[in-house]
């Protein structure tokens, strides 16, 4: 009997609620779990119960915005070492520096292509089949 495999978890940040259901569509059918929040708050507390494999983060969000959660995440004596995937509609270079500044592991923008985010993700999780 094959071993069962224990799903991965990707904690989805993203407040366009169309854009939230596209990404989780493409993802779940893809194999993956997703947690998605529209606001950063609380997403560490959760994250510290859950252990994420991943986070994918918006910049522009309410509140604490994505470039906020990146530095706290990558600070965090536990989840720091989750890769982060900037998933966001900031085109410019100085927005991809200081997304790197930050801690991010990978930046796509909006439009993406679904097949280029999961093979992203799937790099990321180190679920790739290569």
């Amino acid at each position: 009997m094959p071993e069962a495999t224990t799903p991965v978890l990707i904690v989805l940040v993203e407040d366009d609620e169309d854009i939230a259901r596209l990404i989780c569509f493409h993802l779940t059918k893809a194999g993956f779990t997703l947690r998605w929040r529209r606001r950063a708050e609380n997403v560490v507390v959760e994250a510290e119960q859950h252990r994420p494999a991943l986070f994918l983060l918006d910049l522009m969000l309410p509140g604490i915005d994505g470039f906020q959660l990146c530095r706290i995440l990558k600070r965090h004596p536990v989840l720091r070492t989750r890769p982060v995937l900037v998933l966001t509609a900031k085109t410019g270079q100085s927005d991809r520096k200081l997304a790197f500044q930050n801690g991010a592991d990978d930046y796509l923008t909006k439009p993406f292509s679904p097949k280029h985010l999961v093979s992203r993700v799937r790099r990321l999780t180190g679920t790739d089949a290569t």
